[in-house]
C-alpha cells in the first residue's frame, strides 16, 4: 500500500509547469484521470483511493494549498492547486523525493462513477463520454474527421480579429509539429479548439501564451523575445556526467544593443528569466555582454528544455487563452 501512496507524488521527474488564464478553484472531491493512467477518487469523507483498488483507502486532509496523506504510520505532504478542473500536485521534501503529477477531473459524482465502473454490462468506463454538467454539446458537432481522443476549448482573454485567430492556430500547430505532438489547433465560434491524443496537452507548456521576459531583481521587465532571431538547444555535461541544457539565444541588432544595456545596468546583480510571469531560472551578471548572444539555463530535463526552445522559435501567442471546456471525444 505504501507504493500506492508514492504513486501519486514521487515517481515523476520535476518539470517546469505553467498554466494560462485565471484560476478558478473547484472541489477536490470527485474522480480524476491522471497522467500515469490511474483514476484517483477523492471522497467527501476525506478518503482517497485508486479506482481499481477501492478497498485500499487512505485518509487525506487539505487546506488552501496543502494536501496531507496518511496511511498507518506514513504521512506525506504535498502542495496542490486546482485550475479549470486540472489538479496539480507537487512534492519536494529535500530528500530527493521531488515530483509533480497532473490530473483532469472527469466526474464530480464519485459514487455514481464507481457504480458505472462495476456495472454488470462490463462496459469500460473510459469508453463512456462523460463531461461536466456545464459542458456544451454544441462544440461536439464539428469534430474533425480524425481519431483524436480529447478536445479542449480555449477562449481568448481579449477580443480578437480573424487574423489574430489564424496567428494563434499557426503558432500552436507549429509548436505541436516541432514537438511531435499528436494534436491540431483550429478556431471555431470565437474559440480556439485543440483536439489531441493526450488529455494533458491542455495544460502543457506548449499551449501557453509563451510570453518570455527578462526581469531585474525588482521584477521590472527589461526585455522580451521579440528581439530573438534564433534559438538553439545546447547541453553541458559536468564532472559527474550530469547533463544540463541551455538555450543559446541570438539577437537582432536592436536586441544586442538592448541586452548590452541590460547587463551593464545590472552588473553584479541577478536577472530572472520568466515565462508567462513565472520565473524558471536566473543568473548573476558578471560582465557586460555585447556580442548579441547569451544562454538561458533550462535545467536537466531534456523534454522540458526542448519545449522552451520550441516556444522561443515559434513565437508568442497574441493573447492569453483560458480553458473553458474539456471533453472526451467518442
Amino acid at each position: 500500500m505504501k507504493t500506492k501512496i508514492y504513486t501519486i507524488i514521487a515517481i515523476f521527474v520535476w518539470v517546469s509547469l505553467f498554466l494560462t488564464g485565471c484560476s478558478k478553484s473547484k472541489s477536490l472531491v470527485g474522480v480524476w484521470e491522471a497522467d500515469d493512467g490511474n483514476m484517483y477518487v477523492f471522497t467527501s469523507d476525506n478518503s482517497y483511493y485508486i479506482l481499481d483498488s477501492p478497498d485500499e483507502k487512505m485518509e487525506y486532509r487539505q487546506n488552501e494549498k496543502t494536501l496531507i496523506f496518511s496511511y498507518q504510520d506514513e504521512t506525506i505532504i504535498v502542495d496542490y492547486e486546482i485550475d479549470n478542473d486540472v489538479l496539480i500536485m507537487r512534492r519536494d521534501d529535500g530528500d530527493g523525493n521531488s515530483g509533480v503529477i497532473r490530473a483532469i477531473k472527469i466526474s464530480d459524482d464519485y459514487e455514481d462513477y464507481s457504480k458505472l465502473q462495476t456495472d454488470s454490462s462490463g462496459d469500460d468506463l473510459k469508453d463512456n463520454n462523460l463531461t461536466d454538467d456545464n459542458s456544451s454539446s454544441e462544440s461536439m458537432n464539428n469534430i474533425p474527421d480524425v481519431d483524436y481522443a480529447y478536445r479542449t476549448v480555449f477562449t481568448p482573454m481579449v477580443e480578437l480579429t480573424e487574423d489574430k485567430f489564424l496567428k494563434i492556430e499557426e503558432i500552436l500547430n507549429d509548436r505541436f509539429s516541432k514537438a511531435g505532438v499528436e494534436g491540431i489547433a483550429y478556431s471555431e465560434n470565437n474559440n480556439i479548439i485543440i483536439d489531441a491524443m493526450d488529455q494533458l496537452l491542455a495544460t502543457d507548456l506548449l499551449t501557453t501564451r509563451g510570453h518570455f521576459a527578462i526581469k531585474d531583481e525588482n521584477e521590472t521587465e527589461l526585455m522580451t523575445s521579440e528581439y530573438f532571431v534564433n534559438c538553439e538547444l545546447t547541453s553541458i555535461t559536468d564532472n559527474d556526467n550530469n547533463i544540463n541544457y541551455n538555450a543559446l539565444i541570438k539577437l537582432n541588432e536592436e536586441g544586442a544593443k538592448l541586452f548590452a544595456e541590460v547587463t551593464s545596468n545590472n552588473s553584479g546583480k541577478s536577472i530572472g528569466f520568466y515565462m508567462n510571469d513565472n520565473m524558471f531560472g536566473s543568473v548573476v551578471v558578471n560582465e557586460v555582454i555585447t556580442g548579441g548572444e547569451f544562454y538561458i539555463p533550462l535545467g536537466n530535463d531534456k523534454e522540458s528544455a526542448e519545449k522552451y526552445v520550441n516556444i522561443f522559435t515559434s513565437g508568442e501567442l497574441p493573447c492569453y487563452i483560458e480553458v473553458v471546456e474539456h471533453l472526451k471525444i467518442e
